[in-house]
């Protein structure tokens, strides 16, 4: 037992020494499809705002003091005038999470793919972009099915129970970690199998414990990195921002280039 766990620990480290040694040309190549997809999400919610703000400004909606001043045909207009807006905000909202999804599917499968040594076509994404959609699917009902324990830890901070507190806020967390590492690994194996949903919930459950050390690892690794700000925090503001978002994104590339070569040494297992 105790060789298992040296040989397991020394496992950890010769593979995390690996993804360093991974990193060539295909990390820039990573960190431009994040930048691109990060791109598209921030310019998509501010196109959606602007559009939502230009929309109420040009509804005349009455004062409050104007409303028994008004004859029954203007208030018929200033509600429908408003009905319309949450039908533009609704539609709006749907569209901007839409171009997301589908931005999602292709830089992040690209990403993989990247990762993977392989080349990814319009075939591959838009069978990523099905599988992904159920995916979400699963994600709806798993949000759901935790919803009575985010009411119980709601519950047990009214009633400042500590221990209960923890436990719930322990539980919803390593429930949340376990489906975050499913995600990741669902993208991993649709890269190498046709039925990647199905393996991700088998090795990301059945095989979670050799995931603990790996995970704890990149956490290390990103509490270091988020030291760095020490460092050229006396730049100037959009320079500084600059910087931290290229080394978040030279952050995630490497921890997906650990997963996936943590991932690929566990099948052998």
């Amino acid at each position: 037992m105790k060789k298992n766990k040296q040989n397991y620990i020394k496992n950890s480290w010769n593979l995390f020494v690996k993804s360093f040694k991974e990193f060539d040309t295909k990390v820039i190549f990573i960190v431009l499809y994040d930048l691109i997809f990060f791109s598209i999400v921030y310019i998509s919610f501010i196109t959606l705002a602007k559009l939502i703000q230009n929309k109420a400004l040009n509804i005349n909606a009455p004062q409050l003091e104007q409303l028994t001043q008004l004859q029954q045909t203007e208030i018929i207009q200033a509600s429908s005038q408003l009905n319309n807006l949450w039908l533009y905000i609704y539609i709006g909202v749907i569209l901007t999470l839409l171009i997301i999804f589908i931005a999602a599917c292709i830089f992040k499968g690209m990403i993989w793919f990247k990762i993977a040594g392989k080349k990814a076509n319009k075939k591959t994404i838009i069978k990523l972009i099905r599988t992904r959609a159920l995916f979400l699917l699963i994600s709806i009902g798993f949000i759901i099915a935790i919803i009575p324990l985010f009411i119980s830890l709601s519950v047990a901070i009214k009633a400042q129970s500590l221990i209960s507190v923890i436990i719930l806020s322990t539980i919803i967390g390593l429930l949340w970690l376990i489906f975050i590492n499913i995600k990741n690994l669902m993208y991993i194996y649709f890269t190498t199998t046709t039925n990647p949903i199905k393996k991700a919930f088998r090795i990301g459950i059945k095989k979670i414990h050799l995931l603990i050390l790996p995970y704890i690892i990149m956490f290390i690794i990103f509490i270091i990195i988020s030291q760095l700000y020490w460092l050229y925090n006396f730049m100037p503001g959009n320079i500084s921002t600059i910087i931290t978002v290229l080394i978040l994104l030279v952050y995630l590339a490497w921890f997906r280039i650990y997963l996936y070569t943590i991932v690929k040494d566990i099948e052998k297992i």
